[in-house]
């Protein structure tokens, strides 16, 4: 790939340019600029693994952790949802600074952004450590303490399969089935590691893949928030387990389920203690921040959803095709006859 580079001054600060052999162009700028660009209201893309995100962030009004690149046993492997996770997230001509921890994560990233059509997106240069070198603010979660909730009533489980559909019928070969197994027993006070950010208003509490096992573990619900077909692809083995999706695909591209709280709602209370995860932490993130602002009290996004559970090896399981018992072929033979 050839590059080449042009140093600009531009008032106070650096614009770096990088010219790609693709045609796309890559705006790096220095972490002076990008503070500048942040407290005028960019949004600040951190794309290192969520591992890295915990231990300290840039500090910004606006940010999302979209690692663009997870660690599994066998290395570093790309995020294959990075792209339609940020444009989940934001418009094309939304202003974005895409960061990681020394700028070389963040150029590929941003690079990718321009291909598929973002317009106003730059690449932090030198990334998280050139910012702790400026002396810049920085964030450090702390851990805090969560308590899980009883659950007093759940739905009662189908014959079979545990398959549960609140959609009308002509949707249900379009949209969902809604698995739930199990119920949640008395709550207990456990240890998190976490991290937060404000989105629209709601505080979302984000926890690593570690604790996620341990708490689904003790008994919190999981909702996998993927599209029916990721989830049959494979999913986070836990006794109690939601399939309900945020988004849809369709022709146009995803399109937000309408009936997510809805569908939530009829199966958990606002007192539920819930873990919401998806494929990579992004749809979980707007998920869980809808959640509470219906009034859910106990409920976390996973971050780095599935992939970072794979990666850590735990356990997932694959849903069997449903097998049609042979009685039910022959009546139906029977009707044709």
């Amino acid at each position: 790939m050839g590059v080449s580079l042009a140093v600009f001054p531009c008032g106070f600060f650096l614009l770096l340019f990088i010219y790609f052999s693709t045609g796309s162009q890559v705006v790096t700028v220095d972490v002076v600029e990008a503070k500048h660009l942040l407290q005028s209201g960019h949004v600040y893309v951190d794309v290192r693994t969520v591992e890295e995100y915990k231990k300290g962030h840039v500090e910004a009004e606006k940010i999302i952790n979209i690692p663009y690149m997870f660690n599994t046993p066998e290395g570093m492997v790309k995020n294959p949802e990075f792209l339609k996770e940020v444009s989940a997230a934001f418009k094309e001509e939304d202003g974005l600074v895409v960061g990681c921890k020394s700028g070389v994560r963040s150029l590929s990233a941003t690079a990718d952004l321009l291909k598929i059509g973002f317009k106003d997106v730059r690449n932090l240069g030198g990334g998280y450590l050139a910012w702790v070198d400026n002396g810049f603010g920085t964030k450090m979660e702390e851990p805090a303490k969560a308590a899980a909730a009883v659950v007093n009533k759940y739905i009662a489980r189908s014959k079979s399969q545990h398959t549960f559909s609140i959609l009308p019928e002509k949707k249900q070969k379009e949209q969902e089935n809604i698995h739930r197994i199990g119920k949640t027993p008395a709550g207990s006070r456990q240890r998190l590691n976490i991290w937060v950010l404000w989105m629209k208003g709601s505080k979302v509490v984000t926890i690593d893949v570690t604790e996620a096992e341990h708490l689904i573990q003790t008994g919190y619900v999981y909702i996998d928030a993927r599209t029916v077909e990721e989830y049959k692809k494979g999913h986070v083995e836990a006794e109690k387990i939601l399939n309900i999706p945020y988004m849809f695909n369709t022709p146009e591209g995803r399109v937000k389920n309408p009936d997510f709280l809805m569908e939530v709602s009829a199966f958990c209370k606002v007192e539920d203690p819930l873990i919401v995860g998806c494929q990579s932490g992004v749809r979980s993130l707007y998920a869980t921040a809808d959640l509470l602002k219906i009034g859910f009290k106990n409920v976390s996004n996973m971050g780095g959803g599935y992939l970072a559970w794979m990666g850590k090896g735990f356990r997932i399981k694959i849903e069997e095709p449903m097998k049609v018992p042979e009685s039910a072929v022959l009546e139906d033979k029977a009707k044709e006859l």
